[in-house]
């Protein structure tokens, strides 16, 4: 008995040890010596420990496919390897999203398979340390006067925000049943960080949980989670006209969108040369008329068709709508339609950001896959209370 308590003691810190860095603060990455470096070697080591966990916890577990989603999530990132590989040659650029975020995915899939209360509280307990940290000691008018950079704050560039959010609301209400207190902490932590952040995306989402709060009072929630593969088509449609349509969009849209169509306009400029497969991760620089350089196109969109062309557009599209179908399968309502809610969250900041750029998306998108396994779990009791 106490072997086996010590053996579930030293894959919970292990759990640990390989999502810090895939969660860490970007906020310092251009002030602080070595602290990019220092991270950057920490996911070299959650990689090796994902990969000791296969093999001496889960063994062949891994091979096996489970559902339909997961075929098309690791397809998608076969197809950004191979694309990648061909339009470059080889991979030399976004090493984190063409190798440590699909391994953080399988790491996931197979907690999510094992033990997804375990997975549920570190994330939770990660969050509300990081949460406060940014509020707090870190929060953005401090930020803004150590290091006098624009639009950064401890958890990175005011872009994350709403993805952490979005993330954070997910953990809070599966981590509910079990951890109340910590659950409502991590809420309320959430909304503030997405508030303080004063980022578009990030009041956007926490405007849609407001509307989804007022539902839940008038137990009309259900309307959220009638057509959630219809939504996702309807994503696609609206980015691609936002994106495509870029320098016909009336001009109220334009002043809103903070010189975004410019950076379409560019980006369809490079995507014409490559329209099939692209240029690969990283592997085309964006020139803006006002000297700025790089490769973040803002929009999943636009940043589909440059890593991947049509063809990786098309496998982002199945795995976002496989992903939809499984939340869908969910047997309780309320889980059914919070998982709706936080699908709709990343469509709309996908809109007007890359949200594979960062691990924090697929991340989710692992958890939502296996919501209708966590929900049967709920629902029957049997989770281990630690």
């Amino acid at each position: 008995m106490t072997s086996k308590v010590h053996e579930i003691n030293i894959h919970n810190i292990i759990c640990y040890v390989i999502l810090i860095p895939f969660l860490n603060p970007r906020g310092f990455y251009d002030v602080v010596p070595h602290y990019k470096s220092f991270m950057t070697a920490w996911v070299y080591l959650a990689l090796l420990l994902i990969v000791l966990e296969i093999f001496l916890r889960y063994k062949g577990n891994v091979i096996c496919m489970e559902k339909k989603a997961e075929i098309a999530v690791f397809s998608y990132f076969i197809s950004i390897v191979l694309i990648t590989l061909i339009a470059q040659g080889g991979l030399h650029e976004g090493l984190q999203n063409i190798i440590a975020t699909p391994f953080l995915c399988i790491y996931a899939i197979l907690c999510l398979r094992d033990n997804p209360r375990q997975l549920i509280k570190s994330l939770t307990n990660i969050l509300i340390i990081l949460f406060l940290l940014n509020l707090t000691v870190f929060n953005p008018y401090i930020m803004q006067y150590k290091i006098a950079e624009y639009h950064i704050i401890f958890l990175g560039h005011i872009q994350v925000a709403a993805q952490f959010g979005a993330l954070g609301m997910l953990c809070s209400a599966l981590d509910y049943k079990y951890r109340k207190k910590h659950a409502i902490l991590l809420c309320v932590l959430s909304v503030l960080t997405m508030l303080t952040s004063t980022a578009s995306s990030a009041i956007l989402v926490v405007v849609m949980l407001l509307v989804f709060s007022v539902l839940v009072i008038f137990k009309v929630y259900g309307i959220f989670c009638k057509g959630i593969p219809v939504y996702v088509l309807l994503y696609t449609i609206f980015s691609a006209i936002l994106v495509m349509g870029n320098v016909r969009l009336p001009g109220f849209i334009i002043s809103m969108l903070n010189s975004r169509q410019s950076i379409w306009s560019v980006a369809l400029q490079q995507v014409k040369n490559a329209p099939l497969i692209g240029y690969g991760v990283q592997g085309v620089t964006l020139e803006l008329y006002w000297g700025g350089k790089f490769n973040y196109a803002h929009s999943q969109f636009a940043q589909n068709l440059l890593d991947g062309g049509i063809v990786l557009s098309i496998m982002f599209f199945v795995m976002f709508v496989s992903v939809a179908f499984c939340i869908r399968k969910t047997e309780n309502k309320i889980l059914r339609s919070i998982g709706t809610l936080i699908v709709l969250a990343f469509m709309c900041v996908a809109l007007f950001d890359s949200v594979s750029f960062y691990p924090y998306f697929m991340l989710t998108l692992m958890i939502l896959m296996y919501l209708p396994n966590i929900s049967k779990i709920q629902s029957k009791n049997v989770l281990e209370i630690e």
